[in-house]
């Protein structure tokens, strides 16, 4: 499923996951995390457990994501401030 040239290069344990999450399937057996909390066959607890091993990489992620968004909306918004200000200038010539 990966498509590189989207920039989609996902292995095949998140794939795994992110379908069987989309499904509702079972990723894991019952367990016990690392709080001590009982986590069911479904596994979706790790994605709320404050000390999983995931979850600061996963926010860290989102962080970095909407950094990159932001830059590039700012580098559009710059970018339309400067031709619309070439334009008014142009027309008061």
């Amino acid at each position: 499923m990966p498509i590189a040239s989207c920039g989609l290069k996902l292995d095949d344990e998140a794939v795994r996951v992110a379908v069987g999450l989309r499904l509702g399937l079972d990723l894991c057996v019952l367990h016990r995390c690392h709080c001590g909390t009982l986590v069911d066959a479904h596994g979706v607890y790790s994605f709320v457990c404050k000390i999983a091993a995931g979850r600061t990489a996963r926010h860290q992620t989102w962080v970095n994501y909407i950094q990159k968004i932001s830059i590039k909306l700012q580098l559009l918004f710059q970018s339309v401030n400067y031709n619309y200000n070439y334009k008014v200038q142009s027309n008061a010539m």
